[in-house]
């Protein structure tokens, strides 16, 4: 038989105590926001691929110009192929741009960091886009396709943003959409090639291979703008800051595209959906960048000191509202960055780069 003394009965007392907290510590490690590349379906599926008379008229804009803007690009990354949206953006002296997400360019987040001039370059060579993959547009499809202009292609990793200069078949010429003001509520819509199991395909070579490309599908139904997110959730994620939330149906392969409002300007870039936690119970709401920091990106990407392809890195302001008091989110450093979800450190964010509005947000009903 052992004897401890009463010395080492107390060290053994409190290792065993601090054993336990930290296995208390970890195993009661909520997940209170979720921010993924996943995007979700809201209540019922409301992705069509084709849209009626009445739903055209609603749009004060040529819906055919729609069309033609949102393009289906096809990555390659080493031997792997991917697809996203993406829409086509109208810049000075007649050139068009393709706004789309940064995620869409590698296979994980610690890729896009290590990625080198050439290899962004090489993206862009092999880069495919393609134009009006609709149903009326099956007869000619390899006359209908732009080209990433060398050099052109710039990615952000805090935006999870993606542009580059794109050149486009001579026939076709009424195409591009302009970046319209932020806006925190209104009905909008989606032009997008979801990729998932059910969706519809169109049979294609790429690369000598035969492939399954998504068609062109819309949101128009349950779709509307919902509002900034709160501070306290912006804290877990920056990228929050930089978006506002909507309720339109998404899928794998949106990623991208342009949230669109009724009068043909972008409303957003989605970028995929926000898991959130209250009280035990689970919501989801997509999410799509703000078009005035599309358009800060965009308009660093291409200054005189921005030449050739590389990570541009700005900071446009951040903006939220109100703090849900329901989702809480343990702080770090007030202004600074949070602690995610309790479970581990997030990007430092500046207070000057903090601005607080009024309007009422979703998350605060």
């Amino acid at each position: 038989m052992f004897f401890f003394s009463t010395r080492s009965h107390t060290r053994v007392s409190r290792l065993i105590l601090y054993i336990l907290m930290v296995i208390f510590i970890f195993s009661g490690c909520r997940e209170l926001v979720k921010t993924s590349k996943q995007a979700y379906i809201i209540d019922e599926n409301d992705i069509s691929y084709h849209h009626d008379d009445a739903t055209e008229k609603k749009i004060n804009f040529d819906f055919k110009k729609i069309r033609l803007s949102s393009v289906l690009l096809v990555v390659k990354i080493g031997g792997d192929l991917k697809t996203c949206s993406g829409t086509v953006i109208n810049g000075d002296l007649d050139e068009k741009y393709v706004l789309s997400n940064a995620h869409c360019f590698y296979k994980d987040s610690s890729n896009l960091f290590a990625l080198t001039t050439s290899q962004i370059n090489e993206l862009c060579q092999d880069l495919q886009v393609f134009i009006f993959m609709g149903d009326d547009n099956l007869d000619d499809l390899t006359n209908k396709r732009g080209k990433c202009i060398s050099g052109s292609l710039h990615l952000s990793t805090l935006l999870d943003l993606s542009v580059f200069r794109v050149e486009l078949p001579s026939d076709i010429s009424d195409i591009g959409l302009s970046l319209g003001e932020d806006k925190l509520q209104g009905t909008v819509m989606i032009s997008h090639f979801p990729s998932y199991s059910g969706g519809e395909k169109i049979s294609m070579k790429i690369f000598n291979m035969d492939l399954e490309l998504p068609k062109q599908a819309f949101t128009f139904k349950n779709c509307a703008i919902s509002g900034l997110f709160a501070e306290n959730l912006v804290k877990s994620d920056h990228v929050l800051g930089y978006s506002i939330g909507h309720s339109c149906d998404l899928e794998s392969g949106s990623s991208g595209s342009g949230l669109i409002s009724y009068d043909g300007t972008m409303a957003g870039v989605n970028w995929g959906g926000v898991e959130l936690t209250r009280n035990d119970s689970k919501t989801y709401v997509n999410g799509a960048i703000r078009p005035s920091v599309a358009k800060e990106f965009m308009t660093s990407s291409f200054s005189d000191d921005n030449n050739g392809p590389h990570l541009t890195e700005v900071e446009p302001q951040i903006m939220f509202v109100k703090a849900d008091k329901n989702i809480t989110v343990k702080k770090k450093n007030t202004g600074y960055g949070a602690v995610r979800n309790g479970c581990g450190v997030v990007n430092a964010v500046k207070k000057d780069k903090v601005k607080s509005v009024t309007t009422e947000s979703f998350l605060d009903q």
